[in-house]
């Protein structure tokens, strides 16, 4: 689930070294990919997306949208089920049988409300829970208890069949709304104790039966930061008030760090005790006694829905904007792998063979670890002329020059319009052509040019071709 596991560690004990942070393949969803994935035992890649689904009466709506998409470690889609509600920024759970848990916030008036989705792995709907205006990704225990928040102040406890077991009333804030976020995505400790943060100003902690074991006051509001519990018990969450709190398991605080600014957002503890978090604009590291070791700017951190992760190694994996950012224990960048035109999901997940997936504003969602062929790219690709208004299409077509099979995912523009892939996607195997379809759609009078990247799995990675065409 978000973080890994239920008590969000973020710290994976997979052989990262050979993850030279290039990019093996893209799954084209077709909408925001703004959901952190999350891995099942097999190796399904489990994540959503928002996007146009079908309406009772007929038509689409973008409002509100969704799908859950499973998708095989290859990058072929495996199936994909209509959620009808916005997934924005969260993440699925998967519960101890495999069941895939996923909240939507579809409209009342539109889809018939939120819910909480229990879905087979076959990607059939077991159950829908309906849930309010949910607040945060689910979690699941041990026992297959399914936590998670509503928007209206309450955390609910719903058990593996689709039943209330429970909800408990962790305050709301004044003047946010009966839709605004109340609380954060929970987190679980070892004994069974939920954690969450509520934006009364207060980290609650409850008993498994739903009763308040004790509560942890802040100066400002809880709710923009999951909590991660380490391994002793201790618990740590960031506040708008501008710290980062570690909290002792009997409710007292153990040390805060304060950044001065925006606020801290959801932490991750690597082995040794050292604590990650970022704040809106900057990646922080901290020693296990809460004192600064490094900080740096990062922008677009997308932290009130997911932190960091830690790889073997000590490696810090990170979102920000849309790029993918790899950070040795010492703070300097190993590698950077630059999205599309759209910020990256809030987290990444990690999958045993080392690959690392997140999700893109772009529509896709990325798979990084190793090139695995070569290619031979056009340097360029006149597109011709074509009247203001009207278009021209021309093919470009790649030469598979490796051992293995050629995937080419998508391609980006730089977010300029008047050049369009039709056909984005192919595969050539060895010695092949794998051909996609561009489109030249003038706005003006003259000639244009754009310089095109090809995201695929040669040799580096990403291919450009310098792109011109004319209007008349």
């Amino acid at each position: 689930m978000l973080g890994r596991d239920s008590a969000h560690s973020g710290h994976c004990a997979f052989d990262m070294t050979g993850n030279a942070g290039k990019l093996k393949w893209l799954f084209k969803a077709g909408g925001w990919v703004g959901s952190s994935p999350v891995i099942g035992s097999d190796g399904t890649i489990y994540v959503g997306n928002d996007d146009a689904v079908k309406v009772s009466g007929g038509g689409s709506s973008a409002a509100g949208g969704g799908n859950l998409f499973a998708v095989n470690p290859d990058g072929s889609q495996r199936w994909r089920l209509p959620i009808y509600g916005s997934t924005q920024r969260i993440s699925p759970a998967i519960g101890p049988d495999g069941t895939i848990y996923i909240r939507s916030e579809g409209s009342w008036f539109i889809f018939g409300g939120p819910y909480l989705y229990a879905v087979w792995p076959d990607g059939s709907v077991r159950w829908k829970f309906p849930i309010g205006v949910a607040s945060g990704s689910p979690v699941v225990g041990g026992d297959g208890t399914i936590y998670i928040n509503n928007g209206e102040g309450y955390l609910y406890a719903v058990d593996s069949a689709g039943r209330e077991k429970w909800r408990f009333n962790i305050g709301t804030a004044s003047g946010l709304g009966e839709i605004a976020l109340q609380g954060s995505t929970p987190a679980l400790g070892k004994d069974g104790t939920i954690y969450v943060g509520s934006c009364d100003n207060n980290l609650y902690a409850l008993s498994m039966s739903g009763r308040l074991k004790w509560k942890f006051p802040t100066d400002d509001q809880v709710c923009y930061s999951v909590p991660t519990v380490s391994s002793n018990g201790n618990v740590f969450v960031g506040s708008i008030d501008g710290h980062l709190y570690a909290i002792n398991p009997d409710g007292k605080l153990k040390w805060r760090f304060g950044i001065g600014k925006d606020w801290a957002g959801s932490p991750t503890i690597d082995a040794a005790g050292n604590v990650y978090f970022g704040s809106l604009a900057e990646l922080y590291a901290l020693d296990r006694d809460g004192k600064l070791r490094w900080h740096l700017p990062l922008r677009n951190m997308f932290t009130t829905y997911g932190g960091p992760v830690i790889g073997t190694g000590g490696t810090v994996y990170v979102t920000a904007g849309s790029n993918v950012d790899a950070f040795a224990p010492d703070g300097s960048r190993k590698w950077v792998l630059p999205g599309g035109c759209g910020d990256m999901s809030p987290s990444v997940a990690i999958s045993s063979d080392g690959t690392i997936y997140a999700g893109s504003m772009d529509g896709n969602l990325y798979a990084i670890k190793n090139t695995v062929t070569t290619a031979a790219v056009p340097p360029s690709l006149d597109l011709g002329e074509a009247a203001v208004g009207g278009e021209v299409r021309k093919n470009l077509s790649i030469r598979n020059t490796g051992k293995a099979t050629l995937f080419v995912q998508s391609e980006h523009m730089g977010c300029y319009r008047e050049f369009e892939d039709v056909i984005s996607q192919c595969s050539a195997a060895p010695r092949d052509l794998c051909t996609i379809t561009l489109r030249f759609k003038p706005s003006d009078l003259g000639r244009r040019s754009i310089t095109m990247t090809i995201n695929d799995n040669a040799d580096p990675g990403q291919q450009t071709v310098l792109l011109t065409g004319t209007g008349r």
